[in-house]
């Protein structure tokens, strides 16, 4: 996927939700495998759907950090919020699922939330994607 399809996934997501959606990658990449690729956008996309059904969220802000080191996938909103504790310890399993899709590529998710808005940061080595491919950028 190129930068240009995810603005455009993320201004189609806008469109269709009514949702303000903005995308900023820094950074340069010309390569990244096919499944941690995958998995990031299954990140954003899970990330963005919670804050529009279950945050009631007026804005979501996707960021796409390239390094030499790693990719770093933000999803910001400014939603309601919700109790992390809650939303593990309940049978819903999105935090769950983007954890999991993190931890098969060695990555990480991180998780915030206060009582507006939410923050989900996924990571993902630089290592784990090193097949000549452009998918992001």
């Amino acid at each position: 996927m190129t930068a240009y399809q995810s603005l455009s996934a993320a201004t189609g997501f806008g469109k269709r939700t009514g949702v303000r959606t903005s995308f900023r990658v820094e950074g340069e990449c010309n390569y990244l495998k096919c499944e941690p690729a995958l998995a990031l956008l299954r990140v954003a996309q899970e990330a963005m759907t919670n804050a529009f059904r279950h945050g009631a969220a007026k804005s979501i802000k996707v960021n796409l950090s390239l390094t030499d080191t790693h990719v770093r996938l933000k999803v910001a909103d400014d939603g309601c919020g919700m109790s992390l504790k809650a939303a593990l310890a309940t049978g819903g399993v999105g935090l769950k699922v983007m954890r999991s899709r993190m931890l098969v590529h060695g990555g990480t998710l991180s998780a915030r939330s206060k009582q507006r808005g939410t923050t989900i940061v996924a990571v993902v080595p630089r290592a784990a994607t090193g097949d000549a491919l452009s998918y992001l950028t």
